[in-house]
């Protein structure tokens, strides 16, 4: 196994420590259940707004239609990418190292083999659940939630001692 995939297999272990799945799963529940059936009527200067009220500075890219926001930190990357339909929003984590490599992909699919690990038969219905929202207040909620759960990924990979058998003090 290389040591990308290794990274990849540490980083889903992390998320387990920090119960990732369980919190994404929860929330995703919950916005399902309080969130109105409606299709909101949002446009991307909701979407700015709501991203405007985090301490993160995000950037949008028309062509891709994201929002994207980057941070640099020694010798790490920490990139969370969010795209918005006029319903749902889908956030992405990407984690990189110039030692280790790349790590990371949409939330649902990172809560999913995260909880593989534990239980390899887990499955979860819809298999990869968007986070919805009817309104501006729930989309806010979603958005503080996403934000939220990125930088404790974030803490908790800058405090861990040892990613594949490189202290972090040794990555930079």
């Amino acid at each position: 196994m290389n040591e990308q995939k290794i990274f990849s297999y540490q980083l889903l272990e992390l998320l387990n420590q920090i119960n990732f799945s369980q919190k994404y799963y929860d929330y995703y529940a919950k916005s399902k259940e309080n969130s109105s059936q409606e299709k909101s009527v949002l446009k991307t200067e909701d979407f700015a707004a709501a991203l405007s009220s985090t301490s993160l500075d995000f950037s949008y890219n028309k062509k891709e239609r994201f929002f994207h926001y980057e941070e640099n930190n020694n010798k790490w990357q920490f990139e969370l990418n969010i795209s918005f339909s006029k319903s749902y929003i889908e956030l992405i984590l990407s984690v990189e190292n110039e030692l280790l490599g790349y790590a990371g992909g949409p939330f649902p699919k990172l809560a999913r083999e995260a909880a593989q690990l534990s239980n390899p038969n887990f499955q979860y219905s819809p298999a990869s659940p968007k986070i919805p929202f009817s309104n501006r207040e729930e989309l806010q909620e979603a958005v503080n939630f996403g934000v939220s759960l990125f930088e404790e990924i974030k803490q908790a990979i800058l405090s861990k001692q040892n990613l594949v058998g490189y202290s972090v003090e040794s990555l930079g």
